[in-house]
Order: C-alpha cells, then structure tokens, then sequence
C-alpha cells in the first residue's frame, strides 16, 4: 500500500555500547554465602565462577561434567522460542568449549547431584529425567526468562546490589582479568569467538591494569636495587663511555 519506505528517510541514533554493572570480589564472596544451600547457589555459581551464560547453565547436562578430571564441557544451550523452550547446540563453535573446574565447585556439584538423587527416589515414575544439571524439584527444565526473574528476586529479598543474571558472567570475565589471566585463556573459557571480543568487551578493565603493567616493567627494567651507585673501576663499561 505504500509506495516507498519511508523509514529510510530515518537517521538512526549511534548505537550506544552497553556497559555492564559487575559485582566486586567482595560482593561475589558475598552473594555465594547468602545463595549458599538456596535453589539459586547452582546457577549462581556457575554463573559467577565459571562465566557460563544463562542458556549454558540450564542445557548443561550431567554427562557433561566429569567431577574426577574436574572439566566441564558446554555442548547445549536452553533458548526460548516462539515454539517453546528449547534445547540446542550453542550458538557458535567457539561457544562449544570445556573449562578446568576450580576445586571449590567440586562439593557444591556433588551436594546438588545427590539432592537430586532424593528427589528422584521421592517422585518415582513422576521424575523427569532430563538428565538437567539444574532442573525444577521433579526434573523438569527451567524457563531462561523464569530464572532471570527469580535471580532479581533473589537480590531484592537479600537487599544486594541489582544486577543482570549475565552479568554474573560479566563479573567473572572482570575477575579473571584483574587477576592477571591471559586476555586469550579468559576468551577461550567465556566461549568468545576471537580474543577481539574480550579485548574489547573488558577494555575498561585493561586500561586500569596499565598502571600495573608499568610498576612491573619499571621493576623488571629500572629496579633500583639494580642501579646502585658504584665507581667507574667496578664498572668498566661506563669508563669507555666517559672517555
């Protein structure tokens, strides 16, 4: 019915880059002490620890964990869409990845399998046994936008900071960073898709590691425990400059 597009007359506003709110190390030792022994400890955690993604968490599976080797492997992401909720394979290769588990989330896992176990004794044949990591009481997988609205519910009723569940992952990726881990181990375990995507996702945090970087070239290169005064004959070197 209309001859032109009018929307191309249009000038679009420039696109703002979304800067994450992130919790400070202190907040995340808090936050999993009040989550601690709650239905949300798990997907925090994951969140949290391992920067896994809210469709990460809720397609993770137990055969993806080996609790003995102590890896993870992220091969299912849970998505809504206008069919239902689904689950599918991650939405990039990249995002197809194992990660090494620190040994703190080991027992949290195990305390979370065997609740499940009774669960599962509990219900009998009405379990659903998806085999889900974090799954409801009887088995059954979470909505995506159910548990983000639950984790803000969660932060309301403990009085912490308002955060997005994502940005638990973006906490991680900050605290990795801050911590001296190599900018390409941090991308390679978040699932980026090239180191350019975390360079750039957390080049605040970058910039306020330089003046770190510069303290330790200036100890490495200009450490004055090295530069003590001695007299040209210790130094025959600087006898052949002055002279």
């Amino acid at each position: 019915m209309v001859s032109r597009n009018v929307a191309a007359l249009v000038t679009l506003p420039r696109a703002t880059k979304y800067k994450s709110d992130v919790y400070s190390p202190e907040e995340l030792q808090n936050l999993l002490h009040i989550a601690e022994g709650t239905d949300m400890e798990l997907p925090i955690v994951l969140a949290a620890v391992l920067g896994l993604r809210r469709g990460e968490i809720l397609g993770l599976l137990w055969s993806d964990l080996n609790l003995t080797a102590k890896k993870l492997t992220v091969c299912n992401n849970r998505v809504q869409t206008t069919h239902g909720n689904i689950t599918k394979a991650p939405k990039s290769a990249s995002s197809t990845r194992t990660i090494d588990l620190p040994d703190g989330i080991i027992p949290i896992l195990k305390r979370h399998k065997a609740l499940q176990a009774k669960n599962r004794l509990k219900l009998g044949n009405s379990y659903l046994n998806g085999n889900y990591v974090y799954c409801q009481a009887d088995g059954s997988p979470y909505c995506p936008g159910y548990i983000s609205k639950k984790f803000t519910a969660f932060l309301k009723k403990h009085n912490l900071k308002l955060i997005r569940l994502h940005d638990l992952r973006h906490s991680n990726a900050t605290l990795m960073l801050a911590c001296g881990v190599p900018a390409k181990v941090a991308s390679e375990r978040l699932g980026h898709s090239n180191i350019a995507i975390t360079m750039d996702l957390y080049s605040h945090v970058l910039d306020s590691m330089q003046q770190d970087a510069a303290e330790k070239i200036n100890l490495g290169i200009f450490d004055q425990t090295l530069q003590k005064e001695v007299s040209p004959k210790d130094r025959p070197e600087l006898v052949h400059l002055q002279s």
